[in-house]
């Protein structure tokens, strides 16, 4: 969740939004009918890499590798586009303390992409992240 949080951060301190009123987090978000919103929710990536210091019962997740799927919602289908570019370029740095998370990476892994729209009738425009975190 810390590392969710800190996702959020970086958009608002980058001017994508503000949390809980344009930016939200995860899927069972009560998010708002109107407008332009975004959401992050995460969605697994990969196993941590660990470091072995004298046995399993001291074995340490040193790295950590969540991803993310960012995406914009508007009912005019450029602003979500738009939203979703401010995003994407928020989104891509290395070696920054964000929230308590140190980022090694942050990168997408794809360029953003149209989804259906949503059960308001919103366009969406998503793109995923790849990150590594200490």
């Amino acid at each position: 969740m810390q590392a969710l949080i800190s996702i959020l951060q970086r958009l608002q301190l980058r001017g994508v939004g503000i949390r809980n009123q344009t930016i939200f987090a995860g899927t069972g978000a009560d998010i708002p009918n109107a407008g332009t919103i975004v959401t992050v929710t995460e969605t697994g990536g990969v196993a941590p890499l660990r470091l072995h210091t004298g046995g399993i019962a001291n074995v340490a997740a040193v790295i950590r590798q969540p991803s993310f799927q960012i995406v914009a919602r508007s009912i005019d289908y450029v602003q979500a586009a738009n939203k979703a570019e401010q995003a994407y370029v928020a989104l891509q740095f290395e070696n920054t303390l964000v929230e308590g998370v140190f980022w090694i990476r942050v990168i997408p892994l794809s360029e953003p992409f149209t989804l259906p729209v949503d059960a308001n009738g919103r366009n969406r425009v998503a793109f995923n992240i790849e990150t590594v975190r200490r």
